[in-house]
């Protein structure tokens, strides 16, 4: 399991717990929900900035190897843990869990419309409802 897949679990595993929740808890997480959104935001822009990242690691570990090397175990790093199916899979899924979030937190403060919209178009999410 890779790092992305952790943070994605695990954002979605509290958004989802907070979600299912009485509505008394979940109030704290909507009182939060700038926090929340903003670690969604955080785990999105982690998933698209992984082919660059990856793409750095595979040239410096290439750089770093010995010519003529037959030491397996310092290989360079040139495989991917994170495939790109796996990677819209992912954003999918917390799209899904912060779309959940998000439309309860309307109906928990209906006066929070406009600034769950603007929310929602940071996520990439079109509408909670």
């Amino acid at each position: 399991m890779s790092y992305i897949d952790d943070l994605t679990d695990s954002l979605i595993k509290v958004v989802s717990t907070a979600c299912g929740g009485h509505e008394t808890a979940f109030a704290g997480y909507a009182a939060n929900r700038e926090f929340w959104v903003a670690e969604a935001l955080h785990v999105v822009e982690v998933s698209n900035g992984y082919q660059q990242r990856f793409e750095r690691m595979t040239e410096a570990s290439m750089s770093h190897r010995e010519p003529n090397a037959v030491d397996w175990s310092n290989d360079p790093i040139t495989v991917r843990s994170s495939n790109s199916t796996d990677l819209s899979r992912a954003r999918r899924r917390l799209r899904d869990a912060m779309r959940r979030f998000l439309s309860r937190c309307i109906k928990i403060s209906p006066e929070s419309l406009d600034g769950v919209m603007d929310n929602c178009r940071g996520v990439g999410i079109a509408t909670p409802i």
